[in-house]
């Protein structure tokens, strides 16, 4: 084989939650959520043809930290193919941070699988094929999709006996409507075991909430920004964010799932500029969304008056439109 570099970067994902769960009829799940820009996922992988072939053990990955993730995840995708055993360094260059409900483990998992594949050259797999190496999709596929696409997405969920949600409908986002992270320090959401006991323990949602989530979604959100009407947008979103964290306070303690994302609320509604806040996924960061420049920079000084002080993170970003970028060096 030749030799290969290959680097790989995405970005992150925000999810608003689901449009349906445990329903008596209809898809399970879905949902609708956003890729960004920042934070992200960067990898950069390298395969020498002059290195000894011969030489295919484990020990022949090599990756910058073996602590990380991508070294679980790709020793992992090596197991399932061990045909995949050429000799490759993988650098972790950055990624998302694990847990605070960016979509961090779906966008790592695909970019290492993709990765791992292209250097064995193999790049026609379908996206449920790099889904199933990397472990993902099993209930949320909009970090999937949002891998090879970019943009809004809406997850239309899961068909009776699928094992993966199918994807509804993806538009481009207004990448001049600034989002801007907020992330409260030392603190984490629900992932693995714990995620799954929430989930066991929330009861179906009821079909008039899945009826006024895909109302939302179909005559305010889509609308909004398929016309680049911000309050349109901004108003169906906000209430859609409000449902689902009524939906959830039962297993996470209220609308978020930290307990100062009430008062942050309740400032960010006070302002005179349009603007929306939401939990993504999990949280504990919440994204609020603003029209411009000027909001967001006013948004963010006033954040910084209180918030930088306890060190919560407040982060700019905007929409991430193009999927991930492939690059041979």
């Amino acid at each position: 084989m030749q030799s290969l570099n290959l680097m790989i970067e995405t970005g992150a994902r925000l999810h608003f939650g689901p449009l349906s769960y445990r329903p008596e009829i209809g898809r399970h799940f879905g949902g609708i959520g956003l890729m960004i820009r920042e934070p992200g996922v960067s990898l950069r992988f390298s395969a020498d043809a002059d290195r000894n072939e011969s030489n295919r053990s484990e020990e022949s990955f090599s990756i910058s930290d073996r602590s990380s993730r991508a070294y679980a995840i790709a020793n992992a995708i090596r197991k399932a193919r061990p045909d995949w055993d050429r000799p490759i360094d993988l650098d972790v260059v950055s990624e998302i941070p694990s847990h605070q409900g960016l979509g961090s483990g779906t966008q790592l998992s695909m970019a290492v699988a993709e990765g791992l594949a292209s250097l064995h050259g193999v790049n026609d797999l379908s996206l449920r094929e790099l889904a199933s190496l990397g472990g993902r999709g099993g209930r949320s596929t909009v970090g999937l999709h949002g891998y090879q696409t970019g943009g809004f997405l809406v997850d239309a969920g899961h068909a009776s006996g699928a094992t993966m949600g199918d994807l509804a409908c993806r538009i481009e986002f207004p990448d001049d409507w600034p989002v801007i992270l907020v992330t409260p320090p030392q603190s984490s959401g629900l992932s693995g075991e714990g995620e799954a006991e929430a989930f066991a323990e929330l009861s179906p949602m009821s079909q008039a909430t899945t009826g006024e989530l895909c109302r939302l979604v179909l005559t305010g959100i889509l609308p909004g920004i398929q016309s680049r009407v911000f309050s349109e947008f901004c108003i169906a979103l906000q209430r859609y964010g409000d449902l689902v964290g009524e939906f959830f306070q039962e297993v996470q303690g209220g609308r978020y799932s930290h307990p100062e994302m009430e008062n942050l609320a309740e400032r960010v509604a006070q302002l005179t500029d349009p603007v929306c806040l939401v939990q993504s996924s999990w949280g504990p960061t919440v994204a609020v969304f603003v029209e411009d420049d000027q909001s967001a920079q006013r948004l963010i000084e006033s954040l910084d008056a209180d918030f930088v002080k306890k060190d919560w993170k407040v982060v700019r970003t905007s929409a991430f439109n193009a999927g991930r970028r492939l690059s041979l060096g």
